[in-house]
């Protein structure tokens, strides 16, 4: 998980939901705003580059 040139995270499982389509489960910094503009990067990284895939948060343990 990267918001703008910080890892702040990592994805832990994903799945295909059959109304929201690709959802995953992810591990976040907790001083990320909830409406931060995020991305997963995929791929070998290097000359080929990452695929940035948009990505969103839905708070499940407020922090406190």
């Amino acid at each position: 998980m990267w918001w703008g040139d910080r890892e702040i995270g990592w994805v832990g499982s994903f799945a295909r939901h059959y109304e929201l389509g690709p959802i995953a489960l992810a591990v976040v910094k907790r001083n990320v705003p909830v409406d931060a503009q995020l991305v997963v990067r995929h791929g070998p990284g290097g000359e080929d580059g990452f695929i940035e895939i948009a990505a969103a948060q839905e708070e499940k343990v407020p922090a406190t």
